[in-house]
């Protein structure tokens, strides 16, 4: 469909395809309030962390303070994703990763741009390598962040 626009507009589909990602964040709960002490301590272990790791209870307002930070630092990113647990349990590789009929090569954008992929409600083990092909990404400030109410972690990550 976007092949007659890429003649005079080469980006054209790229970008509408990212358009299915980009800044889509949850809307944050009108009466969701955070105090800076909690707030802070999380963007500084973001901060010294390639990967965020962010497990509680259902209900604790996990996926509050994931909007809440994604929102405040977008602007720190050139590319921000919001996945879904289930995105992720869908697809087996970042290279060719899918959500409806819309595919990106996130694993290529996540190593050459700074990016911020954020998923939410994972509820799947993580093993260290499953980003070992990202580190390129890791060395130019891309972050993953993860919220979870069932998290395992079986090793040392990134």
């Amino acid at each position: 469909m976007f092949n007659c626009f890429s003649t005079y507009l080469p980006d054209f589909k790229d970008n509408m395809d990212k358009a299915t990602y980009f800044e889509n964040i949850p809307e944050q709960y009108p009466n969701f309030i955070i105090s800076n002490q909690i707030y802070d301590k999380f963007q500084k272990i973001v901060i010294e962390n390639n990967i965020t790791v962010l497990s509680g209870i259902s209900g604790a307002g996990k996926t509050e303070l994931l909007i809440y930070y994604t929102l405040h630092n977008k602007k720190n990113f050139e590319n921000v994703f919001w996945l879904h647990g289930e995105d992720m349990l869908n697809n087996s590789s970042l290279e060719n990763f899918k959500r409806g009929d819309v595919s990106i090569n996130l694993y290529s954008l996540f190593n050459k741009t700074k990016t911020l992929i954020v998923i939410d409600n994972y509820n799947k083990i993580i093993h260290d390598n499953d980003f070992s092909t990202l580190e390129l990404g890791f060395n130019i400030g891309s972050k993953i962040i993860i919220g979870s109410s069932s998290i395992s972690v079986k090793a040392n990550l990134i």
